[in-house]
């Protein structure tokens, strides 16, 4: 009968998390824990989440396009709107109410663009100061359906300030 061999080191277990390793180990494969204890060598951190420079870019991305979107909506439904304010009983004249709602407009528009553009150099990964203002116009352009535009503008804001590592 064939002997077997017998290893010449014992089977040892990460102290840190209890995973099986090889003789040879110096850290374990599972957790990076050294063999024979010590601090753990920092792992590579998944990313977080709204944490890129490329989640800021496609959340203002989407924004900059849902507010141009509310800007046209709201443009081709003017008159619809200045007659429902005519019919609230306001002190204004049909012309000032729609100086007002095309002035809104105008602004949704500039909001929009500007917003756009932080979308850019977030996918650029440039000039975090800009992309920062720029993406804070990206809160009024308000969208199709109510604040949609608004809402995912701050998650690229949010996104923004978490990768400021990212830019250059």
């Amino acid at each position: 009968m064939e002997e077997q061999a017998k290893p010449t080191q014992k089977a040892f277990f990460c102290e840190h998390c209890g995973e099986y390793l090889p003789p040879d180990a110096k850290t374990c494969p599972k957790c990076g824990y050294p063999v024979g204890g010590g601090p753990a060598p920092m792992a590579k951190q998944s990313p977080r989440f709204l944490a890129s420079a490329r989640t800021a870019s496609f959340m203002f991305l989407v924004s900059g396009l849902d507010g141009f979107a509310s800007a046209i909506l709201l443009l081709l439904e003017i008159d619809s709107l200045v007659a429902m304010a005519m019919s609230m009983g306001y002190p204004f004249t049909e012309e000032q109410i729609r100086g007002v709602y095309l002035g809104l407009i105008g602004f949704i528009f500039v909001a929009s663009s500007l917003t756009l553009v932080a979308s850019y150099l977030a996918h650029k990964r440039k000039h975090f100061k800009i992309v920062a203002i720029c993406g804070f116009f990206s809160l009024f352009t308000l969208g199709v359906f109510y604040l949609e535009a608004s809402i995912i503008g701050v998650l690229g804001l949010i996104a923004t300030f978490r990768a400021r590592q990212d830019f250059s």
